[in-house]
């Protein structure tokens, strides 16, 4: 689930070709106020109990303003727009013009075998009622399900429109929406603290790699579950850390008492002597949204953490990503 925030700045397809006020009654999908088509992942609250959610907005752009009848738009999976935007949006254009594809990456279709369950409701009818510009294709899901290793993203297009009088945009027609479940300690956070490297003798390396941490430096904190999160780790001057797992990458879980546990979950072997500093804090603070991480792993050594590698960590809560 970490892949959740870039993958959209793009758009599928040419921009709208007819801006939204020279067509007469024009029903788009997610279009913004130049015309352009936009799809916006869905962040939701974790939870293991199923909820209403509201997966696509359905636009009116009309001279005349507001719908002056209720306007009913039929919507139907679109699996041809995802199956075409996850190679162009994640397989890599090597440098020799050959392409590289990478459908681990790939945004998955909900319903399939294995997938969560929903369930589409009005039929898939968007209602964009008198009065307003705006109505909203409903689902009813339990987000708690789109844990895991896999990302799904639901795509729709109007198929058709009940009242006459109304035209469907040809290139803003349809959409894409990520669904991502996000639990309270999501976000983007400040990396404050320091980082130790140390000689078998305890003597810190002092190789810039380690100390305090360089200004500036922010980690996603990404819901992997409940109470669950993975970020990146980064030496004191931003590079990244390696020999922690296989990409350097801890899980962070939250206990009720708001202490917490790091654990190596990407697939590469925890390194030697991976565990808390000892007599120092791991816990996350509610008041000041601070995780407070001291973990240590390598060799022994004569060193405040008692050996050669260290996160001395302050990650501050930000903002939402």
């Amino acid at each position: 689930m970490g892949l959740l925030a870039s993958f959209l700045l793009g758009c599928q397809g040419d921009p709208m070709n007819t801006p939204p006020d020279a067509t007469p009654n024009l029903v788009s999908v997610a279009i913004n106020t130049s015309g352009g088509w936009v799809a916006t992942p869905l962040a939701v609250d974790a939870s293991t109990t199923e909820a209403q959610y509201d997966l696509f907005q359905v636009t009116l752009s009309s001279p005349a303003g507001p719908a002056t009848e209720d306007i009913h738009i039929t919507m139907v999976p679109a699996p041809d727009s995802l199956d075409s935007y996850n190679p162009k949006t994640f397989d890599k254009l090597e440098d020799d013009g050959t392409i590289t594809p990478h459908p681990e990456l790939y945004y998955q279709k909900p319903g399939t075998p294995g997938a969560p369950k929903f369930t589409l409701l009005d039929n898939g009818v968007v209602t964009i009622p008198k009065g307003s510009n705006v109505g909203y294709l409903k689902i009813k899901t339990t987000s708690a399900d789109y844990f895991g290793s896999k990302s799904y993203a639901y795509a729709y297009r109007i198929s058709s429109i009940q009242e006459a009088g109304y035209t469907i945009s040809a290139n803003n027609g349809y959409s894409i929406t990520p669904f991502i479940p996000k639990n309270p300690w999501d976000g983007v956070y400040s990396m404050g603290g320091s980082m130790g490297r140390y000689t078998g003798g305890g003597v810190p390396l002092d190789d810039g790699l380690d100390g305090a941490m360089k200004d500036g430096l922010t980690t996603d904190v990404v819901t992997t579950g409940l109470t669950t999160n993975d970020f990146k780790m980064y030496w004191a001057n931003g590079g990244g850390v390696g020999g922690v797992g296989a990409t350097a990458t801890p899980r962070i879980t939250i206990k009720p008492d708001n202490s917490i546990v790091l654990t190596i979950v990407d697939g590469g072997a925890t390194p030697a002597n991976w565990g808390p500093v000892k007599d120092s804090l791991n816990n996350y603070d509610p008041k000041t949204k601070t995780f407070n991480i001291n973990w240590k792993w390598g060799g022994t050594a004569a060193s405040p953490s008692g050996t050669t590698r260290a996160m001395y960590y302050n990650l501050k809560y930000k903002g939402s990503r």
